[in-house]
């Protein structure tokens, strides 16, 4: 089974990439008024248990993949692809 994890920066945290590319789109005349940066990862579990799937990726992300006081992350099963 296929996880997602996306980690994003908590409210408050700023990113200088993020700036960068907000004031880059800008110069493009594409109106943007903020853009946020953050990671993806894609785990493919061993297991067919969606509930199992979630708690590995829960401790993947609470133990290695976010940086907990900077960042939040959320966690979607990727339904028809094994």
């Amino acid at each position: 089974m296929k996880v997602a994890v996306v980690t994003r920066l908590k409210p408050g945290v700023t990113s200088s990439l993020a700036k960068m590319h907000t004031k880059d789109m800008q110069d493009f005349g594409l109106k943007t008024a903020k853009v946020s940066v953050g990671r993806y990862f894609e785990l493919v579990v061993e297991t067919e248990d969606q509930k199992e799937a979630i708690r590995i990726a829960t401790e993947a992300a609470e133990k290695l993949l976010a940086n907990k006081t900077i960042e939040d992350y959320t966690i979607e099963i990727i339904k028809g692809l094994k």
